[in-house]
């Protein structure tokens, strides 16, 4: 299913991450290979959007501008997620608050 930040559509969906204690979940894996690279990054659950079933455009919708999710922390399946998100490039952040209309 393709993600859509607030500017536009951004990747799609790979996979959820759920905690090991209530199965909730915490972050959304999302494949931005359509981008400069083949790679995937985690989006903090603060950052999505109440869903709209719209069979026309089924859609993932996050708070977040595009240029934000690129610079998402990487996923790397291999590491603990909050090991995952420290060990990312320092110029990539970890989204935490969601992107707000009228603020840039």
């Amino acid at each position: 299913m393709p993600i859509q930040a607030v500017d536009g559509e951004c990747g799609k969906i790979h996979d959820f991450l759920m905690s090991e204690e209530d199965h909730d979940i915490r972050h959304l894996i999302a494949d931005i290979g359509q981008w400069p690279a083949n790679e995937k990054v985690m989006v903090a659950r603060q950052n999505f959007q109440q869903m709209v079933s719209r069979s026309d455009i089924p859609s993932f919708p996050l708070r977040m501008l595009s240029n934000q999710v690129m610079k998402s922390p990487e996923y790397d399946s291999g590491l603990p997620v909050m090991a995952a998100a420290a060990a990312t490039n320092p110029e990539r952040s970890y989204m935490t608050t969601p992107y707000e209309h009228g603020s840039a």
